[in-house]
């Protein structure tokens, strides 16, 4: 008897599986066979087997946990998803045995549920209205129950009756459950007592005299204890749970269309599973229009969402024909999570373990998995225990809700943000609202760059009925790849009203780049230049940031240009590292100027000009810091060199270097033997002979050849062979390596000719200078001076520096009565003014000569000095106040500007006034000479001294 029990209940999960007739499970052969036997053998032994059957396993059984988790997985369901309002806890059996009737007294055992139920008590019935959308005939939950204990009995076993009707009318398969199965412990002792005594009547009296005949059962009548009652209840309600699962929930597999149909080309290896309903007696054509879904989307979805596997490699193909063993380490589930939803795959699935071979790794990819559905806000209640140990009856709840779901999470529209890099971009995403009711949605972000999108506005998102609303959806970027995440939109049930799940894909593209700031610098070719940088960190978090430089001939200001330059780049180095390598093996690189590379880009054909020893710089958060940059221009011309500064978590920024290159500075020249031949050397590789077209600064003074040709040392030419030591010892160019470039040279006028000759070629340039100092015998001008004896008189003489190099002329001056400094500096470029000054000393003609000499040109200018002496004029103005008959003493200075003594006569016409005859005065010196005035008669006298 317990071998027979123990083989009904470990096949009970395909009770409410099977549909048709044809599909028959092991418990249905196990209650036919049971049914058999009732009607050949003895009718209670009969009853007994198939009675035991129906029976909650003990704790102690083996069958329990298999049981317990089932009634688990439908009390989660049905405490979901059962009910028109939203979520409604429930307890098997207590909850559904309770709750018959919104206005009925309780009679529970339990005093925790003695009350009054009102209107908001959801009955059994109203579930089943819910998910079948019928009435039980005769039946309503607002009507209420008899209050005799006893018709109230009769009248819930009548309902009960109904309903197992309804539900057996539908295909649930029911066949071990009574109505009485269904009642409360207290109103299965009432009906014991009412069909005991209905029975015993019917015995004494006969069929036809019995009262109440009506309620009398013709079913074998099951006495029970109460815990064995218990046992029987629970699995009772147990299976009409299931039954209504079969019946109700389970045919919505079939008119799901999936939205996104999958090419079978794949699946061709592999045996196809039949929807066919004869096809299999195990599974019902539903169960295997969803074994097809997992097996289609695990085959085209397995290589895609574990290529870059951090645990293993492509997990190998498979079959999938049940719902646990197949199930139990999570791949299978976790790709049809992925084929709706890619963006979990970089954030959870690589993770898992393609290979999984302990219960440790097991439970990690089921640890994964269900953390990648509350991602996403899938709301039913499982556990990664309940799937690395699974229960079939629970995973085939959960890979039909999976069904239902999961298509409502492809997005309907794609929200596209353009804009700036770090600029923020915000769209209105407008929802409407058809039905009669408020629809509430709790709005998430999920995907690889959630973090850039935000909902300011906040997650919570209410649309009254018969309006319109909309959320506005905020993006700043932080990296020049576009990116990518998913607005989800889940309903929340309030009143009865659930939305279905919306879905919108958000996508970015920056179409312009800023630079955060701009750098200009100059150098000439071939010379080093070294340059810092100064970077700020634009976003709030201190990090390391890589370092980036693109060069380019123009600036980059999109950013498909600089994505291009980054392959560019990326692919040069990577070439680089393969050339090198070949090199070791002995093997030669490619030659770059063949067919198969000319259609590179402009970037992969520049020789870098930039560098930087700063592989990476740490920023603190809105910090800033110096980047060292090395400027090698080789070319004339300007170059830009992008900087990018990446962290792939915070984000990237760009600065912006402008280079210009300049001419070289001058290339030495050999030992000349004609003054009128520039010998040129060769130091170029790989060309016999290299093309020059030649320039110079001064072309109305010097003539060149327009083009020349310069031949190539052997001994310079590149050499792939190893080095000896003797290659490498340094050797001297002398004359005879040297070609000459002919220079003629036609000077106007005496003076200095620094010239510039440019050498400019496809593979380098060079500068040379020369400068030619043209002197004169004869004076370049004269000057002629002319004042009154002591008058200075200066002469500004203008000297112009247009060499490269600051001068100092030294003066030398010839003459009596000429004055000048000795000395006079003259900027580069600048023009100077050389003071001469002519002061004399008496009445004379007096000539001489200023030589300009130039001791950094070697050159001399000479003008010619004439200065003329007149009469001087009065030395001053004396007005002398004073008194008839007296003495007036006034003071005079004489003085002396030469360089002997002098002895003074005294000469007046004015007779009123007097003082010595004679005064002497020493060189360069003066002495008082006192005048005295004593006038006769009033009035102004006038007169010389």
């Amino acid at each position: 008897m317990s071998t027979r029990s123990s083989v009904g209940l470990s096949e009970s999960d395909t009770t409410f599986e099977s549909e048709s007739e044809e599909e028959v499970t092991d418990e249905e052969i196990a209650d036919e066979e049971i049914s058999d036997e009732s009607e050949t053998d003895s009718q209670s032994d009969g009853r007994e087997n198939k009675f035991e059957l129906s029976f909650f396993p003990d704790e102690d059984k083996k069958e329990y946990i298999f049981f317990q988790k089932t009634l688990t997985a439908v009390k989660n369901w049905f405490t979901l998803f059962g009910w028109s309002k939203g979520q409604n806890p429930i307890s098997i059996p207590y909850s559904l045995r309770r709750d018959v009737c919104k206005v009925q007294m309780s009679s529970s055992q339990e005093t925790a549920f003695k009350q009054n139920l009102g209107k908001d008590t959801k009955t059994v019935y109203d579930m089943v209205f819910h998910l079948s959308g019928q009435l039980l005939p005769s039946i309503t939950s607002n009507k209420s129950l008899p209050f005799d204990p006893v018709e109230q009995m009769l009248r819930l076993h009548w309902q009960h009756s109904i309903l197992l009707a309804f539900l057996k009318s539908q295909g649930a398969y029911l066949p071990h459950v009574m109505p009485e199965f269904l009642l409360e412990p207290d109103d299965y002792k009432k009906w014991i007592q009412v069909q005991t005594a209905l029975r015993g009547q019917k015995d004494e009296l006969g069929k036809a005299d019995v009262k109440n005949s009506d309620i009398l059962s013709d079913n074998h009548l099951f006495i029970l204890e109460d815990s064995l009652f218990e046992t029987m209840s629970k699995r009772a309600w147990t299976d009409v749970l299931l039954q209504i699962y079969k019946v109700f929930v389970l045919p919505r597999v079939s008119s799901c269309s999936s939205t996104d149909q999958f090419s079978l080309e794949s699946m061709q290896k592999m045996p196809r599973i039949k929807s066919e309903p004869l096809s299999s007696n195990i599974y019902s054509p539903y169960e295997r229009t969803i074994l097809t879904w997992l097996n289609n989307h695990y085959e085209k979805n397995r290589k895609t969402v574990w290529k870059n596997c951090q645990k293993g490699g492509v997990p190998p193909m498979r079959w999938i024909v049940n719902f646990d063993q197949d199930l139990l380490d999570g791949l299978v589930l976790a790709a049809q999570l992925a084929a709706y939803c890619p963006y979990l795959i970089a954030t959870h699935f690589v993770r898992m373990y393609t290979n999984p071979r302990i219960h440790e790794q097991f439970l990690h990819n089921c640890l994964i998995l269900v953390d990648a559905m509350h991602a996403v806000n899938l709301s039913i209640d499982i556990k990664a225990t309940d799937i690395c140990d699974p229960n079939p009856v629970m995973m085939l709840i959960l890979c039909v809700y999976l069904y239902e779901t999961l298509p409502h999470y492809l997005p309907k529209k794609t929200i596209e943000f353009t804009g700036a890099l770090h600029a923020t971009v915000v769209k209105q995403v407008r929802l409407k609202n058809p039905s009669v009711k408020t629809l509430v949605y709790n709005a998430t972000l999920v995907g690889r760059d959630a973090d850039d999108f935000s909902l300011p506005k906040g997650n919570t998102v209410t649309i009254a009925p018969k309006r319109q609303t909309s959320i506005n959806v905020e993006f700043t970027s932080r990296f020049l790849h576009p990116a990518e995440a998913v607005l989800l939109l889940i309903s929340k049930n309030v009143g009865g009203i659930d939305g279905a799940t919306l879905t919108f894909s958000l996508k970015s593209e920056v179409n312009h780049i800023e630079p955060a700031g701009i750098l200009k610098c100059k150098s000439p070719c071939y010379e080093l230049k070294k340059v810092i940088l100064n970077v700020t960190n634009p976003f709030r978090n201190d990090g390391i940031f890589r370092v980036i430089l693109l060069e380019s001939r123009s600036y980059l200001m999109q950013p498909e240009q600089v994505y291009q330059a980054r392959q560019v780049k990326q692919e040069q180095m990577f070439s680089s590292e393969s050339s090198t390598l070949n090199c070791k093996n002995g093997a030669l690189p490619e030659d770059p100027n063949e067919e198969n590379n000319l259609n590179c880009s402009d970037q992969s054909n520049l020789l870098h000009e930039f560098f930087s020893p700063m592989e990476k710089l740490f920023l603190e958060g809105r910090g800033s810091a110096g980047l060292d940059i090395h400027f090698l221009p080789f070319y004339l011309e300007k170059r830009y060199c992008t900087v990018i500064l990446v962290n792939e978590l915070i984000g990237e920024f760009i600065y912006l270097i402008e280079g210009t290159g300049d001419i070289p500075l001058p290339s030495g020249l050999l030992p000349m033997d004609s003054p009128n031949v520039l010998h040129v050397s060769s130091t170029l590789e790989e060309l016999k002979y290299v093309d020059y077209s030649v320039e110079v600064s001064m072309q109305e003074f010097f003539e060149v050849p327009k083009k020349f040709s310069i031949p190539v040392l052997a001994s310079s030419r590149v050499n792939l062979k190893v080095p000896s030591a003797k290659d490498l010892s340094p050797q001297k160019t002398d004359i005879s390596d040297a070609v000459e470039l002919p220079i003629k040279f036609i000077p106007q006028y005496a003076g200095c000719y620094p010239c510039r000759i440019l050498l400019k070629s496809s593979c380098d340039v060079r500068v040379y200078e020369i400068e030619c100092v043209v002197n004169t015998d004869h004076a370049e001008a004269e000057l002629e001076f002319l004042t009154p004896a002591y008058q200075e008189v200066v002469q500004d003489i203008p000297i112009s520096n247009m060499s490269s190099q600051n001068w100092q002329l030294e003066a030398i001056l010839e003459g009596e009565g000429f004055y000048g400094p000795p000395l006079i500096n003259v900027g580069l470029g600048e023009i100077a003014l050389y003071p001469l000054m002519f002061k004399p000393i008496a009445e004379c003609i007096t000539t001489g000569r200023l030589i300009l000499r130039n001791d950094t040109a070697g050159t001399e200018n000479i003008f010619s000095l004439k200065g003329i002496g007149k009469k001087p004029l009065a030395q001053d103005h004396i007005v002398i106040d004073c008194e008839v008959r007296k003495v007036t003493r006034k003071i005079l200075w004489v003085p002396n500007y030469t360089k002997n003594k002098l002895t003074y006569k005294v000469y007046s016409d004015l007779s009123m006034v007097g003082g010595a005859p004679v005064i002497a005065v020493e060189p360069d010196d003066k002495v008082t000479y006192t005048l005295s005035v004593s006038p006769w008669r009033r009035g102004i006298f006038q007169g010389t001294m």
